[in-house]
């Protein structure tokens, strides 16, 4: 009976504790736990921070978009012509230049918006600032254009893209010019 007994003792003892390899694999599957969760938290860390960098262009899109669809929607009439024909100098495949000494143009990687001699920053981290005039049926006209040829201008269309920390944002409208729809007031 004793024999019994001592298997006994000896068997709960064994089985109280962790052997080495046991203590081992739990460390090494705790490792891979560990691993596969700081993977998951910095991908979502970063997906995080690339939201803002797209939110922040976004943004920063619109308010230059709206500044050049406000700017060429209002583009006055040259006077003396019939039919009317915008007040504009150049059209250029990056730059418009129009009314008295106004131009939009892209400056290496800056939309930049020169009045009067004043010149202001529209948008930085530009990778694409394309303005393509439009006749009146919609027809693309071949730029560089100036002098008689943008009269013929009637619309345009205006891309930008922006680009910052492997983000990018494009934003394309089409602009009418105000002054020359029908029934517009000089």
């Amino acid at each position: 009976m004793r024999r019994t007994i001592t298997r006994q003792s000896a068997a709960r003892g064994t089985r109280g504790a962790f052997t080495l390899i046991e203590l081992l694999c739990a460390i090494v599957v705790l490792g891979v736990l560990g691993s596969v969760t700081s993977a998951i938290i910095l991908r979502a860390g970063v997906a995080f921070a690339g939201a803002g960098v797209a939110s922040q262009l976004a943004l920063e899109g619109d308010s230059a978009m709206e500044a050049v669809a406000r700017l060429i929607r209002t583009i006055p009439t040259r006077t003396g012509t019939s039919p009317a024909a915008p007040m504009i100098t150049s059209v250029a495949a990056d730059s418009i230049t129009f009314g008295s000494a106004t131009t939009i143009a892209r400056v290496g990687t800056e939309l930049r918006l020169t009045e009067g001699g004043q010149t202001r920053t529209l948008a930085d981290d530009v990778s694409d600032f394309l303005i393509e005039p439009m006749s009146n049926a919609g027809a693309a006209l071949s730029v560089p254009m100036s002098g008689a040829a943008v009269d013929a201008v009637q619309r345009v269309r205006v891309t930008l893209s922006l680009s910052r920390n492997g983000q990018s944002q494009t934003l394309r409208t089409t602009v009418f010019i105000r002054s020359l729809l029908a029934g517009a007031q000089p």
